[in-house]
């Protein structure tokens, strides 16, 4: 069982680059991201954050 630390920011501005090569920032609606992301943890934790207000 893997365990995930989970962040809500919010963006600002940009500092620059992305760090790492092939890694592209998308600018996505949340519903948008629960939709489309790779990962089916990461499109839930889309969706809990969306049930609690919190984006």
């Amino acid at each position: 069982r893997k365990v995930h630390m989970v962040y809500v920011a919010r963006a600002i501005h940009r500092l620059g680059p992305p760090l790492e090569a092939g890694h592209t920032p998308h600018w996505l609606r949340p519903v948008e991201a629960a939709r489309i992301l790779d990962v089916e943890g990461d499109r839930e934790m889309v969706r809990r954050a969306m049930a609690a207000g919190l984006i």
